[in-house]
């Protein structure tokens, strides 16, 4: 699967100085359209621009945030993260803003905690056809029901915002290893519902 990292460098104003030509590939918004924007017009919330803030403070990186862009019933969700740019000195001139979609997607009723919805790619990656997870507990789905993934999935039901679950191991058909990446994301964010 060919999946894409949209780059944009930032100044320390956090206006655009440049893109790659994954932000046209993604569909995001035109190379031509990207450069000179704040950071504000591309990808709207204080809370990322305060990471980035942040990063260009303290030099530390930010991994992990995840980044919903569409309305309800086309959302398309990515990982982002901000990095530190020097040019000369010690402090950051600039940061650079990676995004890479995430491609597998499975919504999760809260309560019972079952597999209401899964697209092709996501059934794949786990091993099976998409009819056979609809109505399934997500814990007892590879690789959810390990004990560190049931610790994470117990603290992002808790949270009222996205969350970050990190990249895992899951065996697909055949015995082949692959590495997912995953961010829970609440349904009433996803869809714009209370």
């Amino acid at each position: 699967m060919d999946n894409p990292v949209a780059s944009l460098v930032l100044g320390s104003d956090l206006q655009v100085r440049g893109a790659n030509s994954a932000w046209r590939r993604l569909g995001l918004v035109g190379l031509g359209q990207v450069k000179g924007k704040s950071l504000e017009e591309l990808i709207p919330g204080n809370d990322f621009r305060d990471a980035a803030l942040n990063v260009l403070s303290s030099g530390e990186p930010v991994e992990g945030m995840v980044i919903a862009f569409g309305g309800a019933g086309r959302e398309r969700y990515f990982s982002a993260a901000i990095r530190p740019q020097y040019e000369i000195g010690a402090t950051p001139a600039a940061v650079v803003v990676e995004l890479a979609e995430f491609e597998c997607q499975i919504v999760v009723e809260g309560e019972a905690g079952e597999i209401v919805e899964i697209n092709p790619s996501a059934a794949e990656a786990l091993g099976g056809p998409a009819g056979g997870f609809i109505g399934k507990p997500i814990r007892q789905v590879d690789p959810f029901g390990s004990v560190r993934m049931a610790e994470s999935l117990a603290r992002a039901s808790e949270s009222p915002r996205s969350y970050y679950l990190g990249r895992f191991h899951v065996t697909g058909e055949g015995g082949k290893r692959i590495e997912l990446e995953g961010a829970l994301a609440p349904l009433d964010a996803r869809t714009g519902e209370g």
